[in-house]
């Protein structure tokens, strides 16, 4: 009878054994399916920051190419005006004129 015990007593132990081995296992399997998922999750969001850097590039360039044009068309109104004032000048002044191009020569 107490073999059958001990025999039966060691079995109980055995099993008590694997089944907290196997929650053990299980606890650690769903530990890394929540990292994986985390990780996932920030992969993800990595992507989405990637598209908005992506994005923000973009727009700085077309600024910088909008900010390239306007500053052309400022220096050529700049141009315009300098030789407006020039033809003024020429025009209040006949003899400027020949002054300009004997500068010139």
């Amino acid at each position: 009878l107490n073999d059958v015990l001990s025999s039966n007593m060691e079995l109980f132990n055995l099993n008590k054994l694997s089944e907290i081995g196997n929650n053990i296992e299980k606890i650690g399997i769903l530990e890394c399916l929540k990292e994986l998922e985390d990780g996932i999750e920030l992969l993800e969001n990595m992507k989405k920051l990637l598209k908005v850097e992506e994005q923000r590039r973009k727009v700085e360039d077309e600024l910088k190419r909008i900010e390239k044009k306007e500053k052309r068309k400022e220096e050529r109104r700049q141009i315009d005006q300098n030789v407006d004032e020039l033809l003024t000048i020429q025009r209040k002044n006949p003899y400027s004129s020949n002054m300009l191009s004997n500068n010139n020569n």
